[in-house]
Formats: C-alpha cells, sequence, structure tokens
C-alpha cells in the first residue's frame, strides 16, 4: 500500500511506535461518543495499531491508514475504507476516520475523507463508498457532505435506540463532479 498525499497529509501504512498519538484518539470519550466500539482502554492501544498496520486488506488498498501532517510528522488519527456495519452491495466500503481533538475544526478531516474516498472511486474503482453516521454528530455529517456524499436512508443498526443516517459516494456521482 502506498501512502496517499494530500497538501497537508499524508495517509500511510500504521507503524507500531503509531500507538501513543493513537491513544488522543482512541481513548478520548468526545472523539470516541459516536462510536460502535466506544472508548478504548489504553493498553489495547498497542493491538489495535498493529492489527491496522497487518491488515490484509491493505494489500487491496483498503484497510485503515494513519493521518500524518507533512508540516510536522505528527500522528493526528486515522481514515480508511474497508468492512463496516452499513449494509453493503459487493464491492461496496465504508468509510471511516477520527481525529484527535485538538485538531478538530482545521479542515483535516475533509481534506484525509476526500483523499481516501477519491482514491477508492479512481483508483480502486469501487463502485460505491458509504459513510454511516449517527445523525447528532453533525461534523460528521457536515464531512461527508462537502466530500460530496449524498444522503440515502435511515439505518437502524441491533442495540440502538435511533437510527443513523447511511451517506453514498458513487462511481456515477464521481463522473458528474468531473463533467460538471
Amino acid at each position: 500500500m502506498s501512502p496517499i498525499e494530500t497538501e497537508r497529509l499524508i495517509l500511510r501504512r500504521f507503524a507500531a511506535d503509531d500507538a501513543a498519538a493513537m491513544r488522543a484518539v482512541l481513548c478520548d470519550p468526545e472523539v470516541m461518543r459516536f462510536s460502535l466500539l466506544g472508548t478504548m482502554a489504553a493498553d489495547a492501544v498497542d493491538g489495535w495499531v498493529v492489527a491496522q498496520r497487518d491488515n490484509p486488506q491493505l494489500a487491496d488498498g483498503l484497510g485503515r491508514r494513519a493521518i500524518e501532517l507533512r508540516a510536522t510528522g505528527a500522528v493526528i488519527g486515522f481514515v480508511g475504507l474497508g468492512d463496516g456495519p452499513s449494509p453493503r452491495e459487493p464491492g461496496d466500503a465504508e468509510l471511516g476516520y477520527r481525529l484527535a481533538r485538538r485538531h478538530w475544526g482545521r479542515g483535516y478531516a475533509t481534506e484525509a475523507t476526500r483523499a481516501v474516498v477519491d482514491y477508492g472511486l479512481s483508483i480502486l474503482k469501487l463502485p460505491r463508498i458509504l459513510g454511516l453516521v449517527d445523525p447528532q454528530n453533525r461534523a460528521s455529517v457536515h464531512v461527508l457532505r462537502k466530500i460530496g456524499m449524498t444522503y440515502v436512508r435511515p439505518v437502524m443498526l441491533d442495540g440502538y435506540d435511533h437510527a443513523d443516517h447511511l451517506f453514498a459516494r458513487t462511481q456515477r456521482d464521481r463522473a458528474r463532479r468531473r463533467d460538471g
């Protein structure tokens, strides 16, 4: 898996020494508030990072990538495409991302997700990329809309008391954006 580079970010394979930076993401209750898994225990993050680094999906261009700031080399979160709880058709992938709270509001989530979705549609030729988001997570809804995803329908997940919102971007959407 080769890195994806943007103006300010490098989206790359995880390394073992990324665990300390990922604790600021995965162990923060505010960052993980809308996550299905909830907040992680600090001692579990090392294993999570190794699992992301060794994920066999990486060979296919899928899986989670570390989000690294070009200017400093600091890891500020993750972004990726892969499996998730959303209802998928064959060939679909689900977008997922998290950023350390101190990096919110700077456009990094939009920059990282746009790059990964564009990569998935243009390089991997995925037919559709999905985003599943709690409607109360207004920041993530805003990010998905900014990168060209459109609302599809509500999705009720097991154990939830309210529906999440399913967003999607397709090859056809990509062609319209390129032509328009």
